[in-house]
C-alpha cells in the first residue's frame, strides 16, 4: 500500500513538472530501497538556458546501507558576453545499523562551482567526510549528531587575470 502511494506521488510529481516548467523535483527526497534514479531536466526561458540532472541510488544489504546521490546544474546565458555557470554535489553514504538507537554511518561530500564570469568566486571547491552516529528511536524521527573534517577552496578572477587562492 505504501509503495503504491509512493509510486503514485512520484509520478504525479513528475507530471506536474511536465506540465509547469518552475516545477523542480528533488528526488533526494524519494528514497526506495535498492534502485537507481536518474532524472533531466532542461529548461529554457528567453536567453537563459538550464540543464540540470540527478542521479541517486539506495542499496541495502541486510544491516549495510549505502546511498550515493549526485546533481549538476548549468546555466548558460546568451548576450553580449555567454556567462556558463555549472554546479556540482556529490555525496556517499554507507551506514551499518547495530540497532534503531545506534547506527554508525560515514559520509563523503564533494561540493563544486565553475563560472566563467570575472565578478565573485570563479571557482569554488568544498570536500568534507562525515563521521555520524544515526539514532532512529522512532519510525518519523531521526537523529544524526556528526564529526567534520572540511577542505574549501575559493578562486577569485581579478582584473588582470591573475588567480588569487
Amino acid at each position: 500500500m505504501f509503495l503504491k502511494f509512493k509510486i503514485f506521488l512520484v509520478s504525479f510529481i513528475i507530471l506536474i513538472s511536465k506540465l509547469f516548467a518552475s516545477v523542480q523535483l528533488d528526488t533526494s527526497l524519494i528514497n526506495v530501497p535498492n534502485s537507481t534514479s536518474l532524472v533531466t531536466n532542461y529548461n529554457k526561458i528567453l536567453n537563459l538556458h538550464n540543464f540540470s540532472s540527478s542521479l541517486s541510488s539506495l542499496y541495502e544489504l541486510k544491516n549495510f546501507t549505502f546511498m550515493m546521490n549526485n546533481r549538476f546544474n548549468s546555466n548558460i546565458i546568451f548576450s553580449t558576453i555567454k556567462s556558463i555557470r555549472d554546479e556540482n554535489y556529490f555525496d556517499l553514504k554507507g551506514q551499518y545499523k547495530i540497532v534503531n538507537l545506534f547506527q554508525p554511518a560515514i559520509s563523503i561530500e564533494s561540493k563544486r562551482i565553475n563560472d566563467n564570469r570575472k565578478i565573485g568566486i570563479s571557482r569554488f571547491k568544498d570536500f568534507a567526510i562525515k563521521g555520524l552516529i544515526v539514532s532512529n528511536p522512532f519510525a518519523s524521527f531521526k537523529i544524526s549528531p556528526s564529526l567534520v573534517t572540511k577542505k574549501k577552496n575559493n578562486l577569485r578572477l581579478m582584473k588582470k587575470e591573475k588567480l588569487l587562492v
